[in-house]
């Protein structure tokens, strides 16, 4: 396996021995973006807690409604 920046250090680039290659993006925000995208919800108050749990609860994804 293999990996490096690119794009300016806005992309990480992984290629593996059998000739995968991956592009993944290093900012966190886009990382947040992404995760709502596919998730399509907040975390709820209990998967916060048991994820998170030295930090407050707080609404992550902004399009969708804060986890109950």
């Amino acid at each position: 396996m293999a990996a490096w920046f690119d794009d300016g250090g806005r992309t990480i680039v992984a290629a593996n021995e059998r000739g995968g290659i991956w592009s993944i993006p290093s900012d966190p925000d886009e990382w947040q973006r992404r995760a709502c995208e596919i998730a399509g919800r907040n975390l709820t108050r209990e998967e916060w807690t048991e994820l998170l749990p030295d930090r407050p609860y707080h609404k992550t994804c902004s399009a969708h409604p804060g986890g109950t």
